[in-house]
């Protein structure tokens, strides 16, 4: 019979965790820009969000 070989983990929480952090963001700096240029944020910047 064969030992099981160790395998690490594959840290897909990290992954996880920076892609929402890269999408939260963009949608911030999208809102910040808004915020600046206009002095409102966007209507859209939830539906940007969504999609």
């Amino acid at each position: 019979m064969t030992t099981p070989v160790w395998v690490p983990r594959k840290r897909r929480g990290a992954e996880f965790f920076l892609t929402v952090l890269a999408v939260f963001i963009g949608i911030f700096a999208y809102a910040s820009v808004g915020l600046g240029v206009e002095g409102t944020i966007p209507a859209d910047t939830y539906k940007s969000a969504v999609r």
